[in-house]
């Protein structure tokens, strides 16, 4: 509420990995932030928080996209973007997150879901479509 008493019209939305909520939780959240809030755009879930809402879930990357958008979620911001990078010196950074070629084969189909997003990576912030 105080955001937008103040004026405010976006909510970043990032919280980690849980090991045992279910994709439904997200669901929920969302719809309850929607209806109190519809003018309240919900910029939220990193690219490792999506991929693992798609391995707890055991569902395609793009139906965990498509329920999250039909709940509420309106555009992806870029923290944990460096997956999108191929060069070999990223995969310290990233041991666990999958790769990126993986990633990116996997989220590509994310231009027709229509939803916002960015990514940056070391300094470098593109829109990736």
């Amino acid at each position: 509420q105080e955001t937008v008493d103040l004026g405010g019209d976006q909510i970043l939305l990032q919280g980690g990995l849980h090991p045992q909520l279910p994709l439904e939780w997200y669901e929920d959240l969302l719809r309850g932030m929607k209806q109190h809030f519809p003018n309240v755009n919900i910029h939220g879930f990193s690219p490792p928080e999506l991929w693992h809402f798609h391995k707890v879930s055991k569902l395609p990357l793009k139906d965990v996209l498509q329920r999250l958008k039909a709940a509420g979620l309106g555009s992806l911001p870029g923290g944990g973007g460096e997956i999108l990078v191929a060069s070999g010196d990223v995969a310290w950074v990233t041991p666990r997150r999958g790769t990126s070629n993986a990633f990116r084969e996997r989220y590509s189909f994310n231009n027709s879901l229509k939803t916002l997003r960015s990514f940056s990576t070391f300094g470098t912030t593109t829109a990736w479509q």
